[in-house]
């Protein structure tokens, strides 16, 4: 696949992986002829991973916004008529909002927010471009492709992106990854309750820990973590 040098892609570099614990959730639990939701897809590395997981009878619907990472988005993945690639964020309506777009370095952090960076990274000053919004009970109602996997990476807004998902999660209970990080962004939801919401909605919660995915006990902050939410009643792979 295409990257960017330098940015979090040195890990594929070095190890051929990216991020330990979500790949291994991915890998445990998306299996042939399923949907997988890949929200914020980035460069595609979860994107052809799910792809590679579901084969020629499922499909990979992916989520980029940001016009440069799109770009390069669409070039992984072309010529994969079981991928469809969506210029749009998720979001808990339908609109257009103003996007900070942090450069091709740092556009891991681009979100509608404040960029995720904790105080340990300065990242240059933002540009800021109009993004098309959906939500994901829109895109299901319009493409009737119903998930059974979704991966969340939204910058600060998982929590919208729940809230537009709500008819999706009690009428089709996909398996969820949540990105979670408590980073003093202004008018960011707590992890806390961005979890918390997926609890009451009948969902058990489970992190990737000592190489193993466990059962996840609710924490008062965090710092980054991807969390793997499975319905009641579903068995760990």
């Amino acid at each position: 696949m295409n990257v960017l040098i330098p940015t979090a892609a040195w890990s594929l570099l070095a190890y051929g992986f990216f991020e330990a614990g979500l790949t291994t959730m991915v890998l445990e639990h998306v299996g042939e002829n399923q949907i997988f939701f890949d929200i914020g897809a980035h460069f595609g590395y979860y994107t052809l991973l799910a792809h590679h997981l579901v084969g020629p009878g499922g499909q990979v619907h992916a989520f980029e916004p940001t016009p440069s990472t799109h770009a390069i988005l669409q070039s992984n993945t072309a010529g994969r008529g079981s991928i469809f690639v969506n210029g749009c964020a998720t979001f808990c309506e339908c609109t257009v909002l103003p996007f900070h777009d942090y450069g091709p370095t740092y556009s891991a952090y681009n979100s509608f927010r404040k960029a995720r960076l904790g105080g340990l990274i300065r990242a240059p000053e933002p540009t800021t471009i109009d993004v098309q919004t959906t939500t994901v009970d829109e895109y299901v109602k319009s493409t009737r492709a119903v998930p059974d996997f979704v991966k969340i990476d939204a910058e600060s807004t998982e929590m919208e992106v729940l809230k537009g998902m709500e008819k999706t999660l009690v009428e089709c209970k996909p398996i969820v990854s949540l990105e979670v990080g408590d980073m003093d962004v202004p008018d960011a939801p707590r992890s806390h309750d961005t979890i918390s919401h997926l609890l009451a909605r009948g969902y058990q919660a489970y992190e990737y820990r000592d190489g193993h995915i466990v059962p996840h006990q609710l924490q008062d902050t965090y710092a980054y973590a991807d969390i793997l939410f499975l319905p009641d009643g579903a068995h760990r792979a």
